[in-house]
């Protein structure tokens, strides 16, 4: 998806219209991260769901362990959540063990 920014006359006496296409990366419906690339990205890592996050990146295993009431919860949540049960969701999240 491409963002078109326009700068106007208000800037140092320009009398037309620049356009500048910036392309920013999408999300790209089912697991590979965004168009800008394939595989998981950080910078986006932060919106995604624990359910999503699991589904493109980690074993199925991990959902007998990984409580419940964090799956709707982004990662970004989670990491900032000090309660027990949201310390045990991140470390699952990290762990090696249940990585694809």
């Amino acid at each position: 998806m491409a963002v078109l920014l326009t700068l106007g006359g208000l800037l140092g006496g320009i009398d037309q219209a620049h356009a500048v296409a910036v392309e920013q990366p999408t999300r790209v419906a089912g697991c590979g991260g965004t168009s800008a690339g394939n595989g998981w990205d950080a910078a986006e890592g932060d919106f995604l769901t624990a359910d999503e996050f699991i589904s493109c990146y980690r074993k199925a295993s991990i959902r007998r362990v990984f409580p419940s009431q964090f799956l709707s919860w982004t990662i970004g949540d989670i990491r900032s959540d000090k309660s027990a049960a949201g310390k045990r969701a991140w470390k699952l999240l990290n762990d090696n063990r249940f990585k694809k």
